[in-house]
């Protein structure tokens, strides 16, 4: 590894198809600007999922 640079992690595109209950939501964070984007929602979501799931939080 080069000094300074780090390597990406690879990504993979998925497709997920949603309620209106929850697109609504992830405009209105959005909206109110706590997220950027409806995608940023997601990856904080599955995030906190993750952490509850695999720690002993």
């Amino acid at each position: 590894m080069v000094f300074g640079l780090v390597k990406k992690p690879v990504k993979t595109r998925l497709g997920v198809v949603l309620t209106k209950f929850y697109i609504d939501g992830m405009d209105n964070l959005v909206k109110r600007g706590i997220y950027l984007e409806r995608q940023d929602c997601l990856r904080e979501g599955l995030r906190l999922l993750f952490e509850k799931q695999f720690t002993n939080k």
